[in-house]
């Protein structure tokens, strides 16, 4: 199997283990953050337009999606617990803490070794956002393009059982592009519920 993402969150039982550490993160909502997509789920449809307007256009690059948060005026998380989830090993990560009109806890980080762009909600639909990932993906198929599905990995936590799904998204002649992964959870009381990255892979 292809290991796309050194340094993501490989092993959902042990990231599931930590508990809470959105609830320190409250901001209030602001006006003019990413609105919502009318859904099922409030918060699952925020997360999904948070990641396609924070990581999708900005996929491989963490200057832009610095600049990004930055231009939203995100604020940095600085609790080392937190930072340890959302950015992982490595000095090249930095996570936000996202105001939203639902009045949840959203992040956004850059992870400290890969610098994919990850987007994370403390609740969020594990179904509605897992169904809304898989269309987004299925979506980017077109000529040229190689779409692999690698085999879901699944562990049982506090918060039952956790689910990541990773898609490789390659040039069909090259073999490089970009990692697209879910991660979720059945119930929340974790740090997440869900978590949707993206980041740069060469096929092995």
């Amino acid at each position: 199997m292809a290991r796309a993402i050194s340094g993501f969150l490989t092993s959902p039982a042990k990231t599931f283990a930590v508990c809470g550490l959105l609830a320190i993160l409250a901001t209030p909502a602001r006006a003019d953050e990413p609105a919502p997509a009318a859904g099922e789920d409030t918060n699952g449809a925020f997360l999904i337009g948070l990641f396609n307007q924070a990581c999708l256009p900005n996929r491989g690059n963490a200057e832009k999606v610095h600049a990004f948060a930055e231009g939203h005026q995100f604020a940095p998380i600085h609790n080392p617990a937190a930072l340890d989830v959302f950015v992982g090993p490595g000095d090249k990560g930095m996570a936000w803490q996202v105001p939203s009109p639902t009045h949840q806890h959203f992040a956004l980080s850059i992870r400290g070794t890969t610098e994919a762009c990850v987007v994370w909600a403390q609740t969020a639909d594990a179904a509605f956002v897992e169904a809304a990932f898989v269309k987004e993906v299925e979506a980017i198929a077109k000529p040229g393009i190689e779409i692999r599905k690698n085999p879901e990995e699944t562990a049982d936590t506090p918060v039952g059982k956790a689910k990541t799904i990773t898609y490789l998204v390659l040039t069909a002649d090259t073999k490089k592009g970009f990692a697209f992964s879910l991660t979720t959870a059945e119930r929340a009381g974790g740090p997440f519920q869900a978590s949707i990255q993206i980041a740069k892979v060469a096929a092995e």
